[in-house]
């Protein structure tokens, strides 16, 4: 089970914020490259119904791939599909409201965690913890 189902099954709709960093922008397949051999190339466009000529060059086909690669998918897209996607990139925010938002954010938890009774005393406790009491 995923993450995102994991979540659902829990807490029903789930909302994934993505702020376009290069880890959230993987395929759902990989696209071939010029390190891979210029069969691997034929097969990947014979898979995705792309027309091509016999006698193109294994550069040539790795044209039309460039030129066909924005059709494939990133993974980010099929769990958008189940969920709700905020891509930030994608609606055009402001980065400067993103890092704005999540420093009001960082300063609201440290306050309430300044203010927190019971986790002052977890903290009092590990500041008190010595390796001494442990048993042998």
């Amino acid at each position: 089970m995923t993450l995102c189902e994991t979540i659902y099954e829990k807490y029903e709709s789930v909302n994934i914020h993505m702020d376009g960093a290069r880890y959230h922008k993987w395929r759902v397949e990989s696209i071939p490259t010029s390190s891979m051999k210029k069969q691997e190339i034929i097969d990947w466009l014979i898979a995705h119904d792309i027309e091509f000529s016999d006698e193109l060059r294994k550069s040539e086909l790795l044209e039309l791939v460039q030129m066909n690669k924005e059709k494939m998918p990133f993974a980010c897209v099929k769990i958008a599909e189940q969920n709700t996607l905020l891509n930030a990139f994608k609606e055009k925010i402001n980065s400067k409201v993103i890092v704005g938002l999540w420093r009001r954010a960082l300063k609201y938890a440290k306050e309430y965690h300044e203010t927190d009774e019971y986790a002052q005393l977890i903290k009092e406790d590990i500041d008190d913890y010595d390796d001494s009491d442990d048993d042998e």
